[in-house]
């Protein structure tokens, strides 16, 4: 892509009130159109041919490029050596790499530790919220546990895991406010009926993740308010042809979205295919789930205090059990359109507008349209990421940004034992 170089730093790049993206082949409406994209004040203020722009805007002339919304990450712990649960300094470099993957905005997610860590830890992504633009902007807070199944902890510390207490829920909510987007929760555990109301009704997504729950009693919980699985497959029972469990409950509600770790790892690429066709694509979101490790080389991590050992690309504790991924959104992205074999216009949407209607901001992100946030990617032939626009400020080009990665012991540890994992 031809574009004036510009100066690389920890914010958005400078040099322009504006910019006009000249020719690119467009994602609008499920579909490709060629077309140029003007933003200004942080807003799409036009899709078309032809477009101009005074002098002083920049220009990106997108020939032979797909231009795309921005990816929306709802689930995932951290990224280049950072996690998380470490407050604002770490979340903020964890968007920086993630809009180098053309992630425009991600909900952090907050992992089952000692209760009083949780809450510092989300009162950090809260603040994240609003701090200026680097990255991925932080669209809110994801509580995943304490309130799960021991038998279905997956990589969550079990010393940490609680029976559902209405009264901690509420605390997290006086605390956080709005700020609480997402609560991960299994909805079979005694008292999890009276949470998962109290955040339906305060417009919070509830998720069923993390749990044994059966059939019959999925189905309540739909109806007391849960609107999402919580990496599908992982960490929950299965498909029986006797018990057909909360997986075939979500699959037959349109009510529930379903979502999915798509680095080939946690669910075979058949079984993708199957279920998001048999769903529909409307109601499918990719997440990362990725770890600190995300990023860097494979060696030794830690998430939420447990040792993690990554090898070729599979994060797992000591156990054997997985922990999470080292999977960025765009390699998630190209996996579904050509491994899975969805093809690119779907692999975009369950990237992008799925994730933002689910979340209830689909006025304002999520696709490309005149009026909507400037939270866009630039993706060039190969499917690599070019550009990424966040709120209309460029945050990440291609051979330009510099991304500082931590030298921690880990990385230290794991030279010379492969390249970094994306």
């Amino acid at each position: 892509m031809a574009a004036e170089k510009t100066t690389a730093g920890s914010g958005p790049l400078e040099g322009a009130h504006g910019f006009l993206l000249k020719g690119g082949k467009v994602f609008v409406d499920d579909g490709f159109i060629d077309a140029d994209i003007l933003i200004e004040g942080g807003k799409i203020k036009a899709i078309g041919p032809n477009l101009q722009a005074p002098s002083f805007y920049r220009v990106l002339k997108c020939d032979d490029r797909t231009v795309s919304p921005g990816f929306i990450d709802i689930h995932c712990h951290g990224a280049v050596g950072r996690d998380m649960m470490d407050g604002c300094d770490a979340i903020e470099a964890i968007g920086r790499f993630k809009a180098r993957e053309g992630t425009t905005g991600f909900i952090p997610t907050i992992l089952t530790n000692p209760i009083e860590r949780m809450r510092w830890a989300a009162i950090q992504a809260k603040i994240s919220m609003s701090l200026p633009v680097t990255g991925a902007r932080a669209l809110g807070v994801h509580i995943e546990g304490p309130f799960v199944a021991p038998h279905h902890k997956g990589a969550m510390p079990e010393q940490d895991i609680l029976l559902p207490n209405l009264y901690e829920m509420q605390l997290f909510l006086t605390e956080l406010g709005d700020a609480v987007r997402m609560v991960t929760i299994a909805p079979e555990l005694p008292g999890a009926e009276s949470i998962i109301r109290l955040l339906a009704k305060k417009n919070i997504v509830v998720c069923a993740g993390h749990t044994g729950c059966d059939y019959t009693r999925m189905l309540q919980a739909i109806n007391w308010g849960v609107t999402g699985l919580a990496h599908t497959f992982n960490a929950m029972s299965g498909i029986h042809h006797r018990e057909p469990g909360l997986i075939a409950a979500a699959l037959d509600d349109d009510r529930v979205y379903m979502d999915f770790i798509c680095d080939l790892i946690h669910v075979h690429e058949w079984i993708l295919k199957f279920f998001i066709k048999a769903k529909g694509p409307d109601k499918c979101i990719l997440i990362t789930d990725a770890i600190s490790a995300a990023g860097m080389p494979e060696g030794e991590y830690t998430l939420g205090g447990q040792y993690v050992r990554v090898a070729g690309r599979e994060p797992r504790l000591i156990d054997g059990t997985l922990s999470g991924s080292v999977l960025t959104m765009i390699r998630g992205v190209r996996n579904l359109a050509e491994k899975v074999g969805l093809g690119l216009p779907v692999a975009l949407k369950i990237a992008s507008a799925n994730p933002a209607k689910l979340l209830g901001i689909f006025d304002r992100k999520g696709s490309l349209a005149a009026g909507k946030d400037a939270d866009i990617c630039v993706l060039d032939s190969r499917l690599r990421v070019a550009h990424t626009f966040v709120e209309g400020n460029l945050v990440y080009e291609a051979g330009v940004t510099e991304e500082i990665r931590p030298i921690t012991d880990q990385t230290r540890s794991s030279e010379g034992k492969g390249g970094e994992i994306q």
